[in-house]
């Protein structure tokens, strides 16, 4: 804010940041453990683009809304390859994909049906979208919306209230001052189910 001269307009992203942090928390911090479903999120890019295997721990979207991340569980702290095996192994309930790493992730599963169709969230058609919220830096207002649509998904009494695209439309506007939603969805990319065949 002080080297653009947009201290006023920094306090107020900032502010509006810790709100919707702390609006994401309160939905979901009282949920118990055992309640909660497993979530894996793959196709996520770091150093190019990867398939099912391409995951992070420590995932903003998830970790903002206390989601039970699989990935989370080896200790690491970053974008990493889980093992397609282990994957199938901890049965996430809940399947999320980037879209930079849809199409790979769909390869991915074409190889190896037998395998992926052993997996909860693909049996039971739990796939949804997740739009990258990196793009060579951090596009905090994607992560925020990543964020929200996951929390509808994980948690749908908690987040009843939230129309995906409303509220999508609120977050670009007060960051972008325009509708970036509708942007994304003309470049085939929006919230909501997803298929792994091609």
């Amino acid at each position: 804010g002080m080297l653009y001269q947009k201290v006023k307009r920094a306090a107020n992203l900032k502010a509006y940041i810790d709100t919707i942090k702390d609006d994401l928390n309160t939905r979901t911090e009282r949920t118990k453990e055992e309640d909660k479903p497993l979530v894996y999120v793959g196709g996520v890019a770091f150093k190019g683009v990867h398939g099912i295997d391409g995951t992070e721990a420590m995932y903003f979207p998830l970790t903002a809304i206390n989601a039970k991340n699989i990935a989370d569980e080896a200790g690491k702290k970053e974008p990493y390859n889980m093992d397609i095996e282990n994957i199938v192994k901890k049965n996430p309930e809940i399947l999320f994909v980037d879209y930079n790493g849809l199409e790979l992730a769909r390869e991915d599963y074409q190889k190896n049906k037998e395998l992926f169709d052993g997996i909860d969230a693909i049996n039971n058609n739990q796939v949804y979208s997740q739009i990258s919220y990196r793009f060579s830096a951090l596009n905090v207002e994607l992560a925020l919306t990543d964020a929200y649509f996951a929390g509808k998904v994980i948690y749908p009494q908690e987040f009843e209230d939230i129309d995906i695209a409303k509220k999508s439309e609120e977050i670009f506007n007060f960051f972008l001052g325009e509708n970036y939603y509708e942007t994304l969805q003309a470049n085939g990319m929006e919230y909501g189910e997803i298929s792994l065949e091609k």
